[in-house]
């Protein structure tokens, strides 16, 4: 049916779309109130609150959230609109995911061809990771699709030459950046002239000007919202924890060439003579090849020399991708460097495991030789940060998605496309790469979630070439008339069946299975999305509603662990007590009890007003806690009683978190039974 002629065609898709994105959207805002806030989430919603009560995004203590600004103030819109809950927070997010999905299907049509980009915004639709996600009231979904924005924008104002889009970039690429801090990797895209042929020194200095414009943008705006004072008149200033700021560049470790160079006079004199060698190389065959060959050659030797064979490769490979030609692969240049690079390896590899003095102390018990290996390749930690994440969690998807950037890229370098290779490039490859450099969080797959579009793009890609080489051959065989079109629908449809069941992440019961999650309905084992950032939590937001209204001003709140998940619904928390004695100060309170000793200092101050204990549940977490910490909630359970709370009840209260009882202070009554009224 997509194939009787092109108005049909057109027809056809804006049903199709518009049946996916009624989909989605039921998928997506289908009871979302229906959870309480997750840790992050209540931290948002804080800021949310802050923004309706003062302008901007402030706790209660004075420290300032500035982690997606824009995204903050279109939630407080939100919930200006429907109220201070759950579902106004979260609604924005799931807003944007929906709205990404026709942004998937513009983007792939163009930069690829429309069955492609039928099969990539069917499988975004029901992508349990996306529906995962978008239910959050996180800043993950709004930064993807700005970022996807950001691509497209480019791609028609700068590629396809449409002045209107040239226009709009830079504006843009600026909400980008007040979504996120990975956002800073989309500059490098307008110093796309310098990588393709016969371009111009005006259309260079104009591609180095908007690089500076917007390098300019990002900096300007994340150094005024950190500027923002952190403080107010209600908290001493040295008692406020601030927010953190970025460690923007991460340097490789080097245990081995430390240890070289503490090695004998033998080793480094062989050592500065093959260093003299390889460059010896290189600037003889200056003149034969070309310029790039020069300074390419110089990093790689760069890097060998200081032990990074993981980043010498890197340049190799962007190294063939420059020269825009399959057939450098085999020139004796690109040789010369997997030489220089083989060499290099082999000589680190075999020093590392003859001289293990570099094997630091209280390192896992592993083999030398893995270490060695993992020390040489592993910055910019690109299988740490990325490749790892998704072979644990999707390995059909990874590996077939990889297969598809493989294809497309060989697809381009044959087409002769330079600037679409280079947008492909700098959409996936550039940015995964610029986060093991500039990392400062540990590897979790939701900091890579704004590229997963291109990775389902690269999948889509390679599930429609496949189902196009099978319809081939079945006509072929049933017919004999392999010349015969095939049409859109059936490579579609066969690409589609594929990508579902090839990958554990598309699925039509997965995505339905989010949305039906309860605190009594765990369905965490049937949910295969690889990033759980809504894992199966304890209930707080019944028992905090249950305790706030019988809460007076004069009564004091102690929680054990996070208390970020009750401050929502108890609106403060006078206490916390710390898992562990190293654990810091969020950024919304200060008074943090790190000991037992502390704690029983703290009710004998308080003793004079009544005191309720949030507890938490030692059983889940033996690690988080002190021996003591656990045995003091221990003794709290046996005198539970009912939650129907009075004026007359005891000083001291206990929520147990597994099954809504109460109990009383275990300090002033351990010796009496308890009696549950009524």
């Amino acid at each position: 049916m997509f194939d009787r002629n092109e108005q049909s065609a057109q027809f056809t898709t804006v049903l199709y779309m518009g049946l996916l994105v009624l989909i989605a959207a039921a998928y997506r805002l289908y009871n979302l109130n229906g959870l309480g806030y997750s840790h992050d989430e209540s931290i948002q919603a804080l800021a949310v609150k802050g923004i309706l009560d003062r302008g901007y995004p402030v706790f209660d203590s004075g420290a300032v959230y500035v982690r997606s600004l824009l995204l903050q103030y279109i939630e407080a819109l939100s919930a200006k609109l429907f109220g201070w809950n759950e579902g106004a927070i979260r609604l924005p997010s799931a807003l944007f995911n929906v709205a990404t999905i026709p942004l998937v299907y513009f983007f792939t049509r163009d930069l690829i061809g429309r069955r492609t980009a039928l099969v990539a915004v069917t499988l975004f639709t029901f992508s349990a990771w996306e529906v995962e996600l978008s239910r959050a009231a996180r800043m993950y979904t709004a930064f993807q699709f700005f970022y996807l924005m950001s691509l497209y924008a480019f791609f028609k104002g700068f590629i396809q030459r449409h002045r209107v889009f040239r226009y709009v970039t830079l504006g843009i690429f600026f909400l980008t950046f007040t979504t996120h801090q990975l956002s800073f990797t989309l500059s490098l895209l307008f110093l796309f002239p310098f990588f393709l042929p016969n371009s111009s020194s005006l259309k260079r200095w104009q591609g180095c000007l908007y690089f500076l414009t917007s390098s300019a943008l990002y900096m300007f705006f994340w150094q005024s919202v950190r500027s923002i004072p952190h403080s107010s008149s209600a908290v001493p200033k040295n008692e406020l924890a601030t927010t953190q700021h970025i460690k923007m560049l991460e340097m490789p470790s080097l245990p081995v060439f430390e240890q070289w160079i503490q090695s004998s006079l033998l080793i480094a004199g062989l050592s500065i003579t093959l260093a003299g060698s390889g460059l010896a190389l290189l600037l003889a065959m200056r003149r034969s090849t070309t310029p790039g060959f020069l300074a390419f050659g110089i990093l790689i030797l760069a890097a060998c020399c200081f032990q990074q064979i993981g980043i010498a490769a890197i340049v190799l490979f962007f190294y063939i991708l420059w020269r825009k030609n399959l057939a450098v692969i085999m020139h004796r240049s690109t040789l010369l460097l997997v030489g220089l690079i083989g060499i290099s390896f082999i000589s680190w590899y075999g020093y590392a495991t003859y001289a293990p003095q570099w094997h630091l102390a209280g390192e896992p018990a592993i083999s030398t030789a893995r270490r060695a290996i993992s020390v040489l390749i592993d910055y910019p930690r690109l299988y740490d940060m990325h490749v790892a994440l998704l072979l644990k969690g999707w390995l059909g998807f990874a590996i077939w998605s990889f297969v598809g950037l493989a294809f497309l890229l060989i697809r381009y370098l044959r087409e002769q496309k330079p600037h679409l290779l280079y947008l492909t490039c700098m959409s996936y490859l550039v940015p995964i790469i610029a986060q093991g450099f500039f990392a400062h969080q540990a590897p979790r797959s939701r900091y890579f979630f704004h590229i997963y579009p291109i990775l389902i793009i690269f999948f889509s890609f390679a599930s429609v070439w496949l189902a196009q080489f099978v319809i081939r051959n079945i006509m072929h065989l049933r017919s004999h008339r392999s010349e015969r079109p095939i049409g859109i629908l059936w490579p579609v449809v066969v690409a589609v069946v594929f990508g579902m069941i090839i990958s554990r992440d598309f699925g039509v019961l997965d995505p339905l299975e989010i949305t039906r999650r309860t605190y009594t309905f765990n369905n965490r084992t049937t949910v295969k999305s690889l990033n759980q950032t809504r894992p199966f939590e304890i209930d707080y937001r019944t028992c905090c509603l249950e305790v706030q209204p019988h809460i007076r001003p004069d009564d004091i709140l102690i929680c054990f662990g996070s208390p970020i998940t009750r401050y929502p619904y108890t609106q403060r928390v006078d206490y916390f007590v710390k898992r562990n004695a190293k654990s810091r100060a969020p950024k919304y309170m200060s008074n943090g009890i790190p000991t037992l000793e502390r704690l029983h200092e703290v009710l004998r101050k308080e003793a004079g007003n009544r005191v309720w204990i949030f507890g938490d549940d030692c059983a889940s977490l033996p690690n988080w806690y002190t021996f003591e910490m656990c045995q003091f909630l221990e003794k709290l359970k046996p005198n539970a009683i009912c939650t129907d709370l009075g004026p007359q009840q005891a000083a001291v209260y206990l929520l147990d978190q597994n099954n809504l009882t109460w109990a009383d202070d275990p300090l002033a009554h351990q010796d009496e039974p308890s009696n549950s009224p009524n």
